[in-house]
C-alpha cells in the first residue's frame, strides 16, 4: 500500500499546514536560492495561492531549494533589483520570519502520498460505478 515514510510525511505536512493557519502565516516554497550572505538569503519563491514567482530576501536565515516555509512576510522595493514587490521575510533589526519549515524530501514524500491516495480513490470510484446495478429498460 503506502510507504511508512510517505504516511509520516503526509502527517507532517498536515501539521505544518495547521500551524501556519493557526498562526496566520503564509506558506512559501523556495524555488531557487541565488545569493547567500551573512545577513540572509536571496531566493526565488512561490507563495501558496498565487501563480507568479517572487524575488525574496530572508533576513538572518538560510533557506533550501524545494523546501516549504511558514513565514511572516511583507513586500517592498528591492534596492538591488530596483523593483517593487520584493518579498521580505523577517527584519534587519528583528530576526528570521521563518516560523516552521519542511525540507524538500519530506515535502516530496507528502505530495507522493497525496497523489497515490487520490489515484486509489479514483480507482475505487471507477470500480463502484462499474459494479452498480443499472435499472432494466422495458422494451
Amino acid at each position: 500500500m503506502f510507504g511508512r515514510r510517505e504516511q509520516l510525511a503526509a502527517a507532517e505536512w498536515q501539521r505544518f499546514l495547521m500551524y501556519a493557519s493557526d498562526h496566520g502565516l503564509s506558506i512559501v516554497t523556495v524555488i531557487a536560492v541565488y545569493q547567500l550572505a551573512e545577513s540572509g538569503t536571496k531566493a526565488t519563491i512561490s507563495i501558496a495561492g498565487e501563480d507568479s514567482l517572487h524575488d525574496a530576501w530572508f533576513w538572518w536565515d538560510r533557506v533550501e531549494p524545494g523546501s516549504a516555509l511558514a513565514v511572516a512576510l511583507s513586500t517592498g522595493y528591492g534596492t538591488h533589483t530596483h523593483r517593487s514587490g520584493v518579498v521580505y521575510v523577517g527584519s534587519q533589526d528583528g530576526g528570521s520570519g521563518v516560523y516552521d519549515r519542511l525540507d524538500a524530501k519530506t515535502l516530496a514524500r507528502a505530495r507522493r502520498h497525496q497523489l497515490r491516495a487520490v489515484a486509489k480513490q479514483h480507482r475505487l470510484d471507477k470500480r463502484m460505478r462499474r459494479t452498480q446495478l443499472t435499472p432494466a429498460v422495458p422494451r
